[in-house]
């Protein structure tokens, strides 16, 4: 019996870690690239959501982190030809935030509150709405 548990933890833990894959931290896993970009225009850029933000990476390497002006990210693009950035970030509740970033720099351009787009404006925030 000593013999048969023995084994059968030895096989347990083969199985377990049998479909076990391993990718290492620092390779980012992209949300929005040149080749996915379904929202926005296309950009020689790449980006991956994180907590509060958004991630920039040129050729694999980051270049800077576009802050969210709420915790939670819903959404965001690339517009303007990919040199700009359009985050819309929320808190748990409450009203949604929509940012413009220069990408060069991580530089804030505008910032407005979700609902207080009206009439399509302003045009680089209209598609988020409220």
């Amino acid at each position: 019996m000593k013999h048969f548990s023995r084994a059968l933890l030895t096989f347990s833990a083969l199985f377990l870690f049998a479909g076990c894959e391993t990718t290492p931290s620092d390779v980012p896993t992209f949300t929005n690239s040149v080749a996915e970009t379904s929202t926005g225009e296309s950009s020689p850029y790449e980006g991956k959501v994180i907590p509060g933000g958004v991630e920039i990476y040129e050729l694999g390497t980051k270049i800077t982190t576009l802050k969210s002006e709420l915790p939670n990210v819903e959404d965001w693009k690339f517009v303007s030809g990919g040199s700009q950035v359009v985050i819309k970030s929320r808190a748990a509740h409450g009203p949604a935030a929509v940012q413009l970033y220069d990408v060069a720099g991580g530089v804030l351009k505008e910032k407005v509150m979700a609902f207080e787009i009206k009439d399509g404006k302003p045009e680089w925030a209209a598609s988020y709405a409220e």
